[in-house]
């Protein structure tokens, strides 16, 4: 083995023991503070996705400051806070131990939980709310009322979307993590489903 070869699996070898560190220290602290860990983590997500959608559709360079910081909010309220109750307290009180334990009827059910009543009846209607509040900040009750409109009229083909999305990510969620990684996986996988409901919704009236 030549000298460079020798040198190049040295800094690889170094890189990958520094990623393993790295990796286990953001484990141990998600475990220690989960809430904390969930929080900043969709916080930070929703805030980073949908300024890129933003910069992307929007050629010249200007940013909804607004609209950023009611998506930031609603990562952090919501995706980061509501949904590690869903996730880590409701749901193993409705499923019992076997979600705990990895029960496939157990980890099925909570699927389907997520899929056909928590996204589709909680999750939608409080994106949409939200989202109007970004346009229309002084009339709250006209916000929630355009908010559940949008979100009946676009329900259907939402579901159908969001079914692509989390079906397989809260199988593999809820079938091989522990229960503080349930929303930062939840999160890691919905980047794309941030993507896709800041660019087909994200703006007024649609």
């Amino acid at each position: 083995m030549c000298i460079r070869d020798r040198y190049q699996r040295r800094v690889r070898d170094t890189w990958t023991s520094k990623m393993r560190g790295l990796l286990s220290a953001l484990n141990q602290s998600a475990r220690q503070r989960p809430l904390a860990a969930a929080i900043l983590i969709a916080g930070s997500k929703n805030f980073v996705f949908d300024l890129l959608v933003q910069l992307g559709s929007n050629w010249d360079g200007e940013v909804d400051w607004r609209r950023s910081g009611i998506f930031t909010m609603f990562g952090v309220g919501y995706v980061g806070g509501a949904q590690y109750y869903v996730f880590n307290k409701l749901f193993p009180r409705l499923l019992g131990p076997g979600l705990a334990n990895k029960q496939a009827r157990s980890v099925a059910a909570a699927v389907l939980l997520d899929n056909l009543v928590h996204i589709p009846l909680v999750y939608l209607p409080c994106f949409y709310c939200m989202r109007q509040l970004a346009y229309t900040p002084d009339q709250p009750a006209m916000a929630v009322q355009s908010g559940l409109e949008s979100w009946q009229k676009n329900l259907t083909v939402d579901m159908s979307m969001q079914a692509c999305v989390f079906v397989p990510i809260q199988t593999l969620n809820f079938s091989l993590n522990p229960a503080h990684l349930r929303v930062p996986t939840a999160v890691a996988g919905g980047a794309i489903w941030i993507s896709i409901l800041s660019f087909c919704r994200g703006s007024e009236g649609s």
